[in-house]
């Protein structure tokens, strides 16, 4: 009977997991370590003994598979492996991360070491007491091998599949307040302003795509584009055309209309105001606009401005529904040459900051400037005149490492891709042994590129490369594991 070994390989693994399940985002910095050694001493100690129940089963589970490999490593190799061993080894590698943890942005607690070295000692328990049965179970697995891998294969597809879509149910909505107002220039509490020129802001409950968005920007200064806004379904509208008072009022036939005001209005010659510090505030209650949005899951803004200098910062509001500088429902807003797009939701909270769209070299001089900024189900996109910017936020690689608890950036979407796509390409290798290589690397293709089909059809989101080419780094990955785990005879077989 065949076993893989070395058991060493599928350590290594395991510790790459874990390693990215405790460490990451891996940003290690001293000043967390300053930040944590701050409290009290009693304070510290409450913090390093308290524990929640789901906690200790948690930390408990975490390295039951530790204390299995080491078990299965001894009975392999002969090796005189003893649970007090396993128990202390788990201990020294959960204080190791404890440690580490303290460089990082993370909470550290004794009783996970505690509950660590437990889980290593009843995993190691658990591979001596059910041992023949472990082998029993393996000449099984083998006998019907090539259906367990393609079972595993399908099973590992449809995982993949629904972790990169779990992202749609949770970037709603859902959570707006309608109690906002709508606000152009400035925040409510008037330390956010934009200094510029507004001609034009347009607010719709659905995404536009790729055609529609430059119809609009090619309509933008024309009068027949408010009826071709009307018909895309405007929930607000405004051209500036007032040209005097202090009044803005809402063209978009949608009721209940939502007029503005606003306090020392400069108005320019040809239509448009002059944002100087001051603010347009909505008089009239926004439900509306709120209502929409909940029911279509999806929004844009549309702008066209022109920013006073490039140096603004805060981020300064273009156009926001907001109750303050830390509670919104969206922001349009400009950082230096940067457009940012915050959008509430339960993953992008309620700021709207955990993870947004933060576009570089937008804003490239003062000339006018025509933004549609877009959300739907954690797509975020911007278009600047009436072409997709390629910084895009997506579902999948964005939003999911946030929620895996890796973090924010390149690295934490790089690790969670890897992670993620690793058992299918492992699953295919084992599956194919003649042209591994090819037949892995093309199944990785078509699941990494069906996932991102979704996003295009129903999102009108561009093809995300990242996620295609780090799924081929899991691939090379996956069959460079395979080919290290060679075959062994397990102990006390000769078949």
């Amino acid at each position: 009977m065949r076993y893989p070994k070395p058991v060493n390989i599928w350590m290594a693994v395991f510790l790459v997991y874990l390693a990215i399940l405790t460490l990451s985002p891996f940003q290690f910095s001293v000043a967390h370590l300053r930040q944590s050694l701050k409290p009290g001493i009693v304070q510290q100690i409450y913090e390093w003994v308290y524990f929640k129940d789901y906690d200790l089963v948690t930390n408990l589970l975490l390295f039951m598979p530790f204390g299995f490999l080491l078990r299965l490593d001894a009975q392999t190799h002969q090796k005189s492996w003893s649970w007090k061993r396993a128990v202390i080894l788990g201990g020294l590698i959960s204080l190791f991360i404890e440690c580490a943890q303290l460089f990082l942005e993370r909470s550290t607690n004794g009783m996970d070491t505690v509950m660590n070295m437990a889980g290593s000692g009843a995993g190691f328990y658990m591979a001596r007491s059910m041992w023949n049965k472990l082998r029993r179970a393996w000449h099984f697995v083998h006998h019907y091998r090539q259906a367990f891998l393609t079972a595993g294969l399908l099973f590992s597809s449809l995982f993949i599949s629904l972790i990169c879509m779990l992202p749609m149910w949770f970037t709603t909505p859902a959570h707006w307040n309608p109690d906002y107002p709508l606000l152009f220039g400035n925040e409510r509490t008037m330390d956010r302003p934009w200094l510029g020129e507004i001609h034009f802001v347009t607010l719709y409950n659905h995404a536009p795509a790729p055609a529609e968005a430059k119809r609009w920007f090619e309509t933008a200064g024309d009068p027949a584009g408010i009826a071709i806004r009307k018909r895309a379904g405007a929930i607000a509208l405004y051209d500036f055309a007032e040209g005097a008072g202090d009044t803005l009022h809402d063209r978009s036939g949608i009721l209940p209309l939502i007029r503005m005001i606003g306090d020392s209005v400069c108005w320019l010659e040809g239509g448009g105001v002059l944002s100087h510090g001051g603010i347009f505030r909505s008089l009239d209650p926004v439900n509306k606009i709120t209502e929409a949005v909940q029911n279509s899951g999806a929004f844009a803004v549309e702008v066209l401005c022109s920013p006073g200098n490039l140096d603004q910062a805060g981020p300064a509001r273009i156009v926001s529904l907001s109750a303050n500088t830390q509670v919104r429902n969206f922001a349009l807003a400009q950082q230096g040459r940067q457009v940012h797009l915050r959008f509430r939701s339960a993953l992008g909270g309620w700021n709207g900051s955990d993870v947004n769209l933060r576009a570089d070299h937008v804003l490239n001089d003062t000339d006018p400037v025509h933004l549609i900024a877009t959300f739907d189900h954690g797509v975020e996109q911007l278009y600047v005149n009436g072409r997709r910017h390629p910084g895009v936020i997506y579902g999948h690689i964005d939003y999911m490492p946030v929620m895996a608890g890796l973090g924010r950036g390149i690295l934490p979407q790089i690790t969670f891709i890897l992670a993620l796509f690793f058992p299918a390409a492992v699953a295919a290798a084992c599956l194919f042994r003649r042209h591994r290589f090819m037949m892995t690397w093309l199944l990785i293709t078509l699941l990494s590129a069906a996932v991102d089909l979704v996003y295009i059809i129903a999102f009108h989101a561009p093809l995300c490369l990242r996620l295609i080419v780090t799924a081929w780094g899991a691939a090379v990955l996956g069959v460079i594991f395979v080919h290290s785990v060679r075959p062994g005879q397990m102990e006390g077989d000769h078949s």
